[in-house]
């Protein structure tokens, strides 16, 4: 048996990477999205869909960063990553009309997912009861564009060889796959890989709750501190900053330049972690 001893709170430090995050997102909210006035429903509307989840997931990982939850922020920086890996896909090397074609495979493909939870809700009796059947109520509604998002998913996955198809993916393709197809391969396999163990509390992160210390004893830590905290700003600023520069292709914002300086100044701070 070993004695327990419970963790003090302490501070972050990460007002560098902090104030670097303030400024992006001043950039972001001052000169960069008040240029984005026109939106349609495809391509555009799937790229503000992704730029509005990121952005706020940058602004949620300063605030649990600085106040020293960076366990927390790395599981919203991944979050990020995967804005970040579907927008890649839907944009790499392709036409103007590919690129529609795949924000339409993203946006019908949440019909498919939908469709198939409401028949899970219907298992349970006390559902039903209390809200009637909701996948009749789900295809009143939906059942012509769920037919098209059917076919189309299906011409998806004609598309992808076996081996690499993934049916319950959107673009019918595995993850790891996607990766490769984007150049995000190193960031799947390195980071986003580290950042799943902290989302499904896998044994591989105890060390960041729990340890060993030299009285034997053992440091239990559920409180504010410093682990993790600068990881998760520099993760959360290096994608931000490359979904930025997809969603400028995207809207023609001609903002490349600034964001090329933004993301050497997160290299610069971060060269020693």
């Amino acid at each position: 048996m070993h004695q327990v001893v419970w963790a003090q709170p302490s501070n972050s430090n990460v007002s560098d990477l902090d104030s670097l995050s303030g400024e992006l997102l001043r950039f972001y909210d001052e000169d960069y999205k008040i240029r984005i006035t026109e939106t349609d429903p495809g391509l555009r509307d799937v790229a503000l869909f992704l730029l509005a989840k990121s952005a706020k997931t940058l602004r949620a990982i300063g605030c649990v960063s600085r106040n020293g939850f960076g366990q927390e922020g790395l599981i919203l920086a991944r979050g990020l990553f995967e804005s970040l890996l579907n927008m890649a896909y839907i944009l790499k090397d392709q036409g103007h009309e590919e690129r529609k074609r795949r924000a339409r495979l993203f946006a019908l493909y949440s019909l498919l997912r939908n469709h198939d939870w409401t028949k899970k809700l219907d298992r349970y009796p006390e559902v039903v009861s209390r809200h009637g059947n909701l996948e009749q109520a789900f295809l009143k509604d939906f059942a012509p564009t769920l037919d098209a998002a059917r076919i189309e998913h299906k011409d998806q996955c004609s598309r992808i060889v076996p081996e690499r198809q993934s049916q319950r993916h959107w673009a019918c393709i595995q993850t790891p796959e996607l990766a490769i197809e984007t150049g995000l391969k190193f960031d799947y396999d390195l980071v986003n890989w580290h950042l799943s163990n902290f989302v499904h509390s896998s044994p591989q992160i105890s060390a960041s709750y729990m340890r060993s210390i030299d009285t034997g004893q053992v440091e239990v830590n559920d409180v504010p501190g410093e682990i993790s905290c600068k990881e998760s700003l520099a993760l959360g600023i290096d994608y931000f900053v490359e979904l930025l520069r997809l969603v400028d292709d995207v809207f023609d914002l001609d903002k490349k330049e600034d964001l090329d300086r933004f993301k050497q100044r997160q290299k610069n701070l971060t060269k020693t972690m």
